[in-house]
């Protein structure tokens, strides 16, 4: 039964963007396993790179769609969070991200080439994903907040990834327009 719902979802998204099945079950797996994502310490970031028109919002819509969606005031929701970071600051993803995690969310991020790659690790692992905010001056500093980064994420963008720290905690998928150029690739 689940082979037959995992190869319908790869049908379904494979009329929306171009992907080898490979990466659109790639697409699938990720996307169900967020579901589990409280229970585990390393997740994966999920990033779908290629030039324009290769489907990559159809294809991060989609990874929404079947994602961990955030409860809120304790009524599950009906999708992850999708929108459009570009042009965002740092601090402003890093507030969406921090409740996304505290919501038990996903972030499906569309249009991510200036994502800040300085959350990448605590993003990855659970272990380094909470920081503290401190407010104050001289010697009294009081706790202001606590953010935490820990919440699966997905991205889309033109651009690949260069640090090799950073590749080494992300899945990157490169679309092309050529999808028989991507079955080999």
């Amino acid at each position: 039964y689940y082979k037959q719902s995992i190869d319908e979802m790869v049908e379904y998204m494979s009329g929306m963007a171009k992907y080898s099945e490979e990466q659109l079950k790639t697409l699938v797996y990720w996307s169900i396993a967020t579901h589990a994502h409280h229970l585990l310490k390393k997740f994966a970031i999920l990033r779908l790179t290629s030039t324009t028109g290769t489907g990559k919002s159809n294809a991060t819509k989609f990874v929404a769609d079947i994602s961990r969606a955030p409860t809120l005031d304790g009524i599950l929701g009906s999708k992850a969070n999708f929108q459009s970071i570009k042009g965002s600051t740092p601090a402003s993803v890093r507030e969406i991200i921090s409740a996304a995690n505290k919501q038990g969310g996903t972030c499906c991020f569309d249009e991510s080439d200036k994502f800040p790659t300085e959350y990448y690790e605590s993003i990855f692992d659970r272990d380094g994903s909470q920081t503290h905010k401190m407010t104050g001056s001289g010697s009294k500093f009081t706790l202001d907040k606590t953010i935490n980064l820990w919440a699966p994420v997905i991205m889309n963008g033109r651009k690949f990834l260069e640090d090799e720290s950073n590749q080494n905690r992300t899945i990157e998928i490169n679309t092309f327009s050529d999808i028989e150029w991507a079955k080999v690739s």
